[in-house]
């Protein structure tokens, strides 16, 4: 459900996987899960991107944010939830080897809230 307003946009994402992904080379985890310019995000930004597996074949749609609070906030299907975040439990664990990120999921009710960035003089 979109609500769209002339100065915000608020989404239910309760239903879908949420996932945050923390850690020193959380960028870099994520930039090799997807296509989207993670690095490039500013905080409290979002792109949507694409997981893809390891032949570059699309496995789901997703949304990627950089929040200001040093954690990645990803949200992604709810038909998708097992093998979305199976895809990037069997990553993570595969390239812990001298990197540190960190996964974990939420549960409960959220919202996606997306307000204009404004420059008040």
């Amino acid at each position: 459900m979109w609500v769209d307003r002339e100065h915000v946009s608020v989404f239910d994402v309760s239903h879908m996987l949420q996932t945050t992904v923390g850690g020193r080379d959380q960028v870099e985890f994520m930039e090799s899960l997807v296509v989207g310019d993670v690095a490039g995000l500013a905080d409290d930004h979002g792109t949507l991107t694409l997981f893809t597996n390891d032949n570059g074949g699309i496995i789901d749609d997703l949304i990627v944010t950089r929040t200001s609070l040093g954690h990645l906030y990803i949200v992604s299907n709810a038909a998708c939830a097992d093998k979305d975040f199976s895809h990037m439990s069997v990553r993570i664990n595969r390239r812990q080897s001298g990197r540190l990120a960190t996964l974990s999921y939420c549960v409960g009710f959220c919202w996606l809230l997306y307000l204009p960035v404004c420059n008040i003089t």
